[in-house]
């Protein structure tokens, strides 16, 4: 099985992190678990998304431009949950499943947020990183929907 050029990843890693959030799009938020530094990257629609996941699930050789970074073990697995989301069709269950995959690997970056962005504007969740990036808003993000985009575009951490 041939590996995703790391080259084309990094331009669409590139592309959705300067992609502006739209209500109807998708976001991912992807933070690196020992330095804690991470940011969004937005989708328009599914067929963004499905050129942006396999930059999510190849993060770490696209940080260092190289598959050798992998333990053998850890690039199979890695492999088979590639293989797996080709021809999904990210559904909402499709996405939670992806993000239990992900999370399954041992790898520095983890996954804190992955959905549709009006999710991030639901006042009332259980969610800790919807709850954390809301409290940095200062606002409610359903009243001031245009300024929390804005905000979405910009935040990091």
């Amino acid at each position: 099985m041939e590996l995703p050029d790391l080259q084309e990843l990094n331009q669409v890693f590139y592309n959705t992190q300067i992609n502006e959030p739209i209500i109807t799009g998708y976001a991912c938020f992807t933070c690196d678990s020992f330095r804690g530094g991470g940011g969004f990257c937005f989708c328009d629609d599914l067929e963004a998304w499905k050129d942006l996941y396999p930059v999510i699930l190849f993060i770490e050789a696209l940080i260092d431009q190289t598959y050798d970074i992998y333990e053998p073990e850890d690039l199979t697995k890695l492999k088979s949950i590639y293989i797996k989301y080709i021809d999904s069709t990210w559904s909402e269950t499709d996405f939670d499943s992806f993000w239990n995959d992900f999370s399954s690997c041992v790898l520095t970056y983890d996954i804190e947020f992955l959905g549709k962005i009006y999710q991030l504007l639901e006042i009332d969740t259980e969610d800790s990183f919807i709850e954390r990036l809301q409290n940095s808003f200062q606002g409610n993000p359903k009243e001031n929907e245009e300024e929390f985009l804005e905000f979405l575009g910009g935040y990091s951490t």
